[in-house]
């Protein structure tokens, strides 16, 4: 197979039940357009599907075998098919272990490639494609969420270097393996390794004094990261290093109060954002002179219900346009701070206000009377989209 298996739909078809005559009339049908739709439909009988899992064309037996109705023992037999397009179709299901385990002795790499990379693939079977001669089929199991960690500790010492990466970045990789590809010549690697939240904390720690600015910048980012070397990578001459610090949610509350007021604008842009910020910092932030803190403060989805009201009426009122837009796009905006907005001087600011389904009706039908046809249009496709949640409601 010179180019890359291509699988046709397998969208289920839904017809009436035909007569036993007209049925057999449609599985001997010459044309190969009538057959392949009866093999797809799930009201085929089972017997009708294995006539036609006999058809000369291959195109027929690879419908079958995509059908969610075939049994088990004709998708055994499809697995066997001599045409590669029906075995892939075959490889792609879930519902068949057993064809799994004998398609990932297949010939062709591509085949095992798509064995290994299904999550119903036994363990047994996965455990003998990490010995693949074809690096794509270890990559591809390496990949696989089902992978046990035994398997992703003999792929961390494979020879290509994507097997390695793949391994780097699964969730279930072992400790074992990441100490092993934390030392791994290739720096790709490392750098997966740097931003894998099971990497042990002392190669965090050393990571964290890299030369590299990118393997520092994962770090900052990382919640496994240990708060000492976070408040360490604070001070980081790299701007990003220090505002991902900012955006770690594995700092604690007292050092993101603490780095609310740090003087570096790139750290307090990151508490701004931070998920896990406290009331207190986000209130304080809400104030800062500098307008992408503010802004970010307007577009934190975590900002506490207590000091929300407070925060985005204050940013509402600000200088800066863009700040105002943010505070107008919140979905968490009180209604009355989206009526005062409607009013705003300027028109993107208003078109937020036209676009957000929490904005007071009364409030778009008057932007949809006064302003220009595309704010009709906006504020209008609000209202319509807002009844519509009113009629599903119970």
């Amino acid at each position: 197979m010179a180019q890359a298996l291509y699988l046709s739909p397998t969208t289920p078809v839904r017809r009436r039940k035909p007569s036993p005559r007209m049925l057999a009339e449609l599985i001997e049908h010459k044309e190969r357009w009538v057959r392949h739709e009866l093999a797809r439909c799930e009201q085929t009988p089972l017997k009708a599907l294995a006539r036609l899992a006999e058809d000369g064309d291959y195109r027929v037996r690879e419908a079958v075998a995509g059908n969610p109705r075939a049994p088990k023992r004709l998708l055994l037999r499809l697995a066997r098919d001599d045409n590669p397009y029906v075995r892939a179709r075959v490889a792609a299901r879930s519902d068949v272990p057993k064809a799994l385990a004998w398609l990932g002795q297949d010939p062709l790499w591509e085949i095992r490639k798509m064995v290994a990379n299904n999550p119903n693939t036994p363990a047994s079977v996965l455990a003998r494609l990490c010995q693949d001669p074809a690096p794509e089929v270890r990559e591809a199991v390496a990949s696989n969420s089902s992978a046990q960690p035994s398997v992703l500790a003999r792929l961390s010492r494979d020879f290509a270097p994507e097997v390695r990466k793949a391994v780097a970045s699964h969730p279930l990789a072992p400790k074992e393996a990441l100490r092993r590809l934390a030392k791994d010549p290739d720096p790709e690697v490392r750098l997966l390794v740097a931003r894998h939240p099971q990497t042990p904390e002392d190669w965090l720690a050393r990571f964290a004094k890299s030369s590299n600015p990118e393997m520092r910048r994962e770090v900052a980012k990382n919640p496994s990261t240990p708060e000492a070397v976070l408040l360490q990578l604070s001070r980081d001459e790299d701007r990003e290093v220090r505002e991902r610090v900012g955006v770690n949610p594995a700092l604690s509350g007292a050092a993101l109060l603490c780095l609310a007021r740090h003087e570096d604008l790139s750290i307090r842009v990151g508490v701004a954002r931070n998920p896990s910020a406290p009331a207190e910092a986000l209130v304080g932030l809400a104030r800062d002179q500098n307008s992408r803190v503010r802004s970010e403060v307007a577009q934190n989805p975590h900002t506490p219900k207590e000091v929300l009201e407070e925060v985005l009426a204050q940013l509402a009122e600000d200088e800066d346009l863009f700040v105002r837009r943010e505070v107008a796009r919140n979905l968490r905006t009180p209604p009355e701070v989206l009526t005062r907005l409607a009013e705003d001087e300027v028109y993107v600011v208003r078109q937020e206000v036209a676009r957000n389904p929490f904005t007071p009706e009364e409030v778009l039908v008057l932007l949809a009377l006064t302003e220009g046809p595309n704010m009709a249009r906006m504020a209008s496709d609000t209202i319509r989209a807002i009844q519509g949640l009113r009629k599903e409601e119970p």
